[in-house]
C-alpha cells in the first residue's frame, strides 16, 4: 500500500462520514 493511496482511502472516509466537511477535501 502506497501512502498516497492511504491517504486518499482516509480522506474518502472523511468525505463519506461529513459530505458538508471542507477539511475533507483540503486534507
Amino acid at each position: 500500500m502506497r501512502p498516497h493511496t492511504v491517504r486518499l482511502g482516509v480522506v474518502f472516509r472523511s468525505r463519506a462520514n461529513s459530505e458538508k466537511a471542507p477539511a475533507a477535501q483540503a486534507a
